[in-house]
């Protein structure tokens, strides 16, 4: 039963019925004024008293809920709604409430909170440990990874190594110079498959030094058409789509045929004896999402397809890890698909691979056009005559084994050698002399960069011909080397690599 209530329009009660009585022990006309104000919780009274007044001066409908202290039942929760009173002549009277007690649904309320806070930390900790799940599973994958790549590094390397270093000892202790010169061959051809080993790797690490050249992917497409139908052979139908009016972009020419080259390589072993290959360049759009680690916006599509076998999605989610490879052994590498995907990264844009079993693959890679504005003028060294047999160079290297090498390969070829070690003995080594020729490393101790040493010594020198050298550059120092002038030689480098270097036009990259 409700437990009834009057006021006056002074807000005093005035009426209560019998259970409103007995409920707050209410036995004289006195009591009933305040005395019923000493059943409530004392922290509760003054926000009762606040909604009271405020619902009193409006003269509006008055509701609350308060905690009360009963003699026998102990805690109870009281929900008081009143409501004005008029007279005929619109004059207020005071209210006219109920108090009604909702113990039973404000416990089954704070039950139903307390189970809500409980699912909410249980679905957070069954998220949590999904999230350190899918993390385990990631480490794992990449721990995978990287073993498979160290193990195929280390495979590839002993066997380039057991060469190398057979051949050396054999040739230290052979008398025969018909034996020692085919060793030695034998040594230079491992070292070799070394260095395109090594070069692989910074690729797909996207590491290696980029000479990026404003071009159209169509014409260096259509120089490099024979030797690509070359690779796929006769028995294999191969097509050309080139886009009409071309696709521009930057991108490093070298590089970039080595992408398209492995592309089709690929596409040739998927396809066997027979089969269909088509190269195709087109101007795409690509929405947010579309393709993984590449923003939404426009591209030049280069694409490479094939009507072979197809990869299924296990294959295409480990397709571009180093040394990964569903060829049988000694049929592949493993670092095709990721020096592709190295170079496009590297290149500001990105692959996606389109592919179902017994459906063929089509992987595209995505470059960024050329802008509206014109591409920067290279500044170029002045015309100087090539370096040659009586001249004087100045060799900037740090490491005193390579520095061996190249000061015995330049006094071979009849120069006069100065060594430095570092950017600040090398200005230092200018000061006191004048050379021909200034071949230094880009990645050197002392906080100088080979590039900075090349822009300082072509001001205080600009008749000095500058060349740069390195086996490794940072993206900071990949950035500056894109706008330089002088010809950069790759390490590891030969004595015709340096010949060659020495003997072009200074104003034509090596």
């Amino acid at each position: 039963p409700a437990l009834i209530w009057m006021t006056d329009a002074e807000g005093a009660t005035t009426f209560a019925n019998r259970r409103f009585r007995g409920f707050f022990g209410i036995k004289t006309e006195r009591q009933l004024v305040t005395g019923w104000r000493d059943a409530f919780y004392p922290e509760d009274l003054p926000l009762l008293d606040t909604a009271f007044a405020r619902a009193l001066e409006a003269r509006q409908r008055f509701e609350h809920v308060a905690r009360v202290q009963h003699p026998t039942h102990g805690l109870r929760w009281l929900r008081m709604e009143g409501a004005p009173r008029f007279d005929a002549a619109g004059y207020f009277q005071g209210y006219i409430g109920a108090s009604i007690d909702v113990t039973e649904a404000k416990k089954a309320e704070d039950d139903l909170k307390r189970i809500n806070e409980l699912l909410e930390e249980r679905v957070g900790d069954a998220l949590a440990e999904k999230a350190k799940a899918e993390a385990d599973l990631m480490h794992a994958q990449r721990m995978e990874a990287v073993g498979r790549l160290t193990g195929g590094v280390a495979h590839d390397f002993n066997n380039l190594l057991t060469v190398v270093i057979g051949a050396l000892d054999i040739i230290l202790r052979s008398e025969d110079p018909a034996k020692r010169k085919k060793l030695g061959e034998a040594a230079l051809s491992a070292a070799r498959r070394g260095e395109r080993l090594t070069h692989q790797l910074l690729a797909f690490s996207r590491r290696q030094a980029l000479r990026p050249e404003a071009m159209d992917v169509n014409g260096l497409i259509r120089e490099g058409e024979p030797l690509l139908r070359r690779a796929v052979g006769e028995a294999v139908e191969f097509k050309l789509k080139l886009r009409r009016g071309g696709a521009r972009v930057s991108v490093d020419p070298a590089q970039f045929e080595a992408a398209l080259l492995n592309l089709v390589v690929n596409a040739r072993d998927a396809v066997g004896e027979t089969g269909r290959i088509t190269v195709q360049t087109q101007q795409v759009s690509v929405a947010p999402g579309e393709v993984v680690d590449l923003p939404a916006g426009d591209y030049v599509c280069v694409s490479v397809s094939d009507d072979g076998q197809g990869m299924t999605p296990e294959v295409m989610r480990q397709v571009f890890e180093p040394f990964f490879t569903t060829k049988s052994i000694g049929k592949g590498t493993g670092l095709g698909l990721s020096q592709v995907y190295g170079f496009a990264r590297q290149s500001g844009g990105g692959v996606r691979i389109v592919s179902a079993p017994g459906k063929g693959a089509d992987i595209r890679l995505y470059l960024p056009p050329l802008g509206p504005e014109a591409p920067r003028e290279r500044v170029v060294a002045c015309p100087i005559a090539p370096v040659g047999a009586g001249q004087t160079v100045l060799l900037v290297e740090d490491d005193a084994g390579v520095a061996a090498i190249a000061v015995d390969i330049l006094e071979g070829l009849g120069m006069r050698v100065v060594t430095a070690e570092t950017g600040s003995q090398a200005l230092e080594r200018l000061k006191r002399g004048a050379f021909d020729l200034m071949l230094t490393d880009i990645v050197m101790p002392g906080g100088m960069t080979g590039v900075e040493l090349a822009r300082r010594a072509a001001k205080s020198h600009p008749q000095m011909r500058v060349a740069l050298t390195s086996g490794y550059v940072g993206e900071d120092v990949d950035e500056a080397l894109a706008d330089a002038p002088w010809p950069f030689l790759r390490k590891p480098y030969s004595a015709d690599d340096l010949r060659r270097l020495l003997s072009t036009s200074p104003d034509m990259p090596a």
